[in-house]
């Protein structure tokens, strides 16, 4: 092969060589179509709202003040259907998982009851003895039989499931929103609901990186609350943070860490129960089968929530009087029957594709073509 006839096989490989780079970074593999994907998971769906179930209303308020990010954020609020007129009842704030921290606030308030399914766990509450089925396969027979006993007491609450910020590497930044977000939402929700206004009465609970907040924030609220329940909590790599504010309390609490076997964080939070033990700082904890997923949240972890917080709140002895703003006869809630806000939600805004960093090489490819067009014309020419 002549030198001509090399330049001009060079430039137009170089000239076709980019457009196959197209759609993907230098040195990546090529992305497979959907329906070649290996192993890719679909991505969950955004949580959402849900019917009321039979014993509960729902609805969603909204505490204005913009403490995240300086917007207003909504909260899931549950009042059973069955109270007495004066009544009030203890309050338990559940916080969501990290899939729902990422998700639009008025969809990330909503993960306990469509992802976590908790209006099915409190109807089976109210039904009678627990099944299998309702953990999801993840208890043994004493596990079921346990937390079956501890329910055949339960007693009604009110419970709220807000919105919180995601978590970080540092919990600093978004905690120090996430504090006062916290004790606005409970001061709102005392005030205008039927709860009992102590913290004997209030608790608070969590899921995953939900878990890690209601550890964190519940020990630095713990004129707040007292009781936290911590489910497959995210704790790797935060153990110096936790064991700081946990050992600064300056009242008691219940805390109670629902772990499972499958999980990839149950290693780290076993070492952390236990470390804390050595330090004279008591958590209890409990290990369940089954991986890190919302079926176990659904199942032994909404339970051992449920569980847990009727057995430590303080429960009112007799009646006393409800919040001016909340009517005696029924509870007072801002589209008391509905599930979902009123407001039509607004529409996920559009993806822009960001401006593609491929353009160096469709200019070499326009430089290659150029190229290559001109020695074949010049060929032509010399044969002429």
């Amino acid at each position: 092969m002549n030198r001509r006839r090399f330049l001009g096989v060079a430039c137009a490989a170089g000239a076709a060589a980019p457009f196959g780079a197209l759609g993907r970074r230098a040195g990546s593999t090529p992305a497979l179509p959907p329906s070649e994907s290996i192993g890719a998971p679909p991505k969950p769906a955004p949580a959402h709202s849900v019917e009321a179930p039979p014993s509960m209303n729902l609805s969603v308020l909204t505490v204005e003040e913009p403490i995240l990010y300086g917007k207003p954020t909504p909260a899931v609020i549950a009042i059973p259907r069955s109270m007495s007129p004066g009544a009030r009842l203890p309050l338990a704030v559940l916080l969501p998982g990290g899939e729902h921290t990422m998700q639009r606030r008025e969809q990330g308030c909503w993960g306990w009851w469509s992802d976590f399914h908790l209006a099915e766990s409190i109807e089976a509450v109210h039904r009678g003895k627990l099944t299998s089925a309702d953990l999801h396969g993840f208890a043994s027979d004493a596990q079921i039989a346990s937390l079956s006993s501890r329910l055949s007491t339960f007693r009604d609450m009110i419970v709220v499931t807000p919105f919180i910020l995601r978590r970080q590497t540092e919990l600093g930044p978004h905690g120090k929103m996430n504090l006062p977000f916290l004790r606005a939402l409970v001061t709102r929700v005392r005030k205008d609901f039927p709860v009992l206004a102590d913290r004997e009465a209030t608790g608070l609970a969590g899921v995953s990186a939900g878990a890690l907040w209601a550890l964190w924030l519940g020990a630095q609220l713990d004129d707040l609350f007292s009781t936290v329940v911590a489910v497959q909590p995210y704790t790797d790599g935060y153990e110096k943070t936790l064991t700081k504010v946990l050992k600064a309390r300056k009242l008691p609490q219940r805390v109670r860490i629902v772990t499972s076997s499958g999980d990839k964080l149950h290693a780290p939070a076993v070492s952390f129960v236990e470390k804390m033990g050595k330090e004279s700082v008591t958590l209890e904890r409990e290990t369940y089968a089954g991986p890190h997923a919302p079926e176990f949240a659904a199942g032994p972890g909404g339970f051992e929530v449920l569980a847990t917080m009727s057995e430590s709140l303080r429960f009112a002895t007799a009646s006393t009087p409800a919040p001016a703003s909340v009517s005696a006869s029924a509870p007072a809630l801002p589209s008391a029957t509905a599930t979902a806000p009123a407001s039509t939600p607004t529409p996920a805004p559009v993806p822009v594709a960001p401006r593609s960093h491929l353009w160096p090489f469709v200019a070499l490819s326009a430089l290659g073509v150029a190229a290559g067009v001109g020695l074949a014309a010049l060929r032509c020419r010399r044969r002429d």
